[in-house]
């Protein structure tokens, strides 16, 4: 089921009342789209407000880096960390050389000991005290800040499910703009512009041109 908009959202960009009971576009096939659409969307701004979990992600690790003050840090690919927690299939393995160790069995953590998260920003801190030699990390972790979707994501997403309505359903009124009906064509690259210009101001953002994708 869609979270960060409905499909009335998308039909009042469109300026229509209600989607057909049957046939190629109805409620539920705009509900799918919204799914997938959200989806893409978090891959776009590297964040998200739905639960979700990043398996084995690498990093590179270079002990070299080390900071007195707070170990080294390893930049994760999502902020809004869930709190560590080996119950639920957290993670944080180590590459020796040989094979990956389990951080967790092996060390402790803790600001002032072998690891740490900055849960917020999502950044690993290690402490392994490993001199110069470089490691690979995999780490598996909870993220999402599904608590309150903001409402320019909530735009954004029925932005782009209206375009891709619009590249399909030719029988969808045109959009009135200036006293002039506005083409499909245009329609659609003004939608899509708003709506990445609304996903490059999310903190985390990764890849504006990831967005054109929802669109195939």
């Amino acid at each position: 089921m869609a979270s960060y908009c409905t499909p009335t959202d998308v039909a009042e960009i469109l300026g229509i009342s209600a989607w057909p009971k049957t046939g190629a576009i109805t409620e539920a096939v705009i509900d799918k789209w919204i799914t997938r659409t959200e989806d893409r969307v978090d891959r776009a701004i590297g964040n998200s407000f739905k639960r979700q979990t990043a398996v084995d992600e690498y990093h590179d690790y270079y002990a070299v880096e080390n900071r007195a003050d707070t170990g080294v840090p390893v930049y994760l690919d999502h902020d809004n960390l869930f709190t560590f927690d080996t119950a639920k299939g957290d993670k944080i393995e180590v590459w020796n050389g040989s094979t990956y160790e389990n951080l967790h069995s092996t060390g402790t953590e803790g600001r002032g000991s072998d690891y740490w998260f900055d849960l917020k920003k999502g950044i690993l801190f290690l402490r392994l005290g490993r001199g110069s030699i470089v490691l690979g990390v995999r780490v598996t972790y909870r993220y999402g800040n599904f608590d309150n979707v903001p409402g320019d994501i909530q735009d954004a997403t029925a932005l782009l499910v209206a375009a891709r309505v619009a590249t399909l359903d030719g029988t969808v009124a045109l959009l009135q703009s200036e006293g002039r009906d506005v083409p499909p064509e245009e329609r659609i690259n003004l939608w899509t512009r708003e709506a990445k210009s609304t996903l490059a101001s999310q903190r985390g953002f990764k890849s504006i041109g990831a967005l054109p994708g929802v669109l195939r």
